[in-house]
């Protein structure tokens, strides 16, 4: 089974859809704090942009507030440049050219 496939039966086991917020949130917390753990309190710059990026998506499609997106983005390091605001907020001109 693919990972995906195995990523997506475990979701619809734990959960009804839409999902419940504050389980969502707690959840969220849980795993950033075990990300956190695993790399002895210093997640690394790749996986922390992965992470807003996930976290972003969340709040994109309303599984978590902004407040809980706030709350969950100080847990993680600063990103420089973070990536994931500027795909949330879209380009204004897709012919700008990158620098």
């Amino acid at each position: 089974m693919a990972l995906t496939s195995r990523f997506l039966a475990l979701f619809r086991r734990r959960s009804a859809w839409p999902p419940d917020a504050r389980f969502v949130a707690e959840q969220l917390r849980i795993r950033i704090g075990n990300e956190k753990a695993y790399f002895k309190g210093n997640i690394p710059e790749r996986n922390a942009i992965a992470w807003l990026g996930y976290l972003a998506a969340c709040s994109e499609w309303g599984v978590i507030d902004f407040g809980t997106l706030d709350e969950l983005r100080r847990m993680l390091p600063e990103v420089e440049d973070d990536p994931s605001i500027q795909i949330a907020l879209g380009r204004e001109d897709p012919d700008e050219p990158v620098e």
